[in-house]
């Protein structure tokens, strides 16, 4: 009789624990533990897309990655990465537009017309800048000859853009003579690229 008294605790617990094989249990998530700065600077130097606790849902966040492997953008604040692209865009604008005279002239032939009206168009439409025309001339000549040359052709482009209705005070006339080419060298090729007006645009 005392013996079934021992036992008896044995078998109840038995019992209990048979009653329960057959339950179902749902696994209870494992809490998220917040990221401490530590980490998170570790992370970083690691290249690992490292997230705090109220940002872990199950969804990777992975650097966007240019073509050489590094991350775009990475470390930059916003207002860098906006200065970025405005600096890229930069980049990508074109050089003063160049008005293109022959030989020993003044004269501006029909595209360096349109080129003019086209510009002057927009200065119109923007009130607050200004246009330098710069004339440039090849090297043959004297040098007092070549200035004189440069200007004359740059007061060309500036009475165009008067007819279009551009002021005066908008424009600002400089020759460099033959000191600043476009291209180098001895020949006619280099010679066309050297006589020219650019127009160089001042806000």
């Amino acid at each position: 009789m005392k013996r079934m008294t021992k036992l008896w605790p044995a078998l109840l617990l038995a019992g209990t624990l048979a009653g329960c094989g057959g339950q179902q249990t749902k696994p209870e998530t494992a809490p998220v533990e917040p990221v401490s700065e530590a980490e998170k600077a570790q992370g970083e130097r690691n290249g690992l897309p490292i997230q705090s606790g109220d940002q872990a849902s199950g969804v990777e966040v992975i650097p966007i990655q240019s073509d050489s492997g590094e991350a775009v953008g990475a470390g930059l604040s916003p207002d860098e990465m906006q200065a970025g692209a405005e600096q890229t865009d930069q980049d990508m604008q074109p050089d003063a537009p160049v008005i293109y005279f022959g030989f020993d002239s003044d004269q501006v032939d029909e595209q360096g017309r349109e080129t003019i009206k086209y510009y002057a168009e927009k200065l119109l439409d923007e009130p607050n800048v200004r246009v330098r025309l710069e004339g440039h001339t090849d090297e043959r000549g004297s040098p007092e000859y070549n200035l004189a040359l440069g200007e004359r052709r740059a007061k060309a482009v500036a009475q165009i853009l008067e007819l279009y209705g551009v002021t005066p005070d908008r424009i600002e006339i400089v020759s460099y003579g033959e000191t600043k080419p476009a291209v180098d060298g001895n020949d006619e090729a280099a010679w066309a690229k050297n006589r020219r007006v650019e127009m160089v645009f001042i806000r």
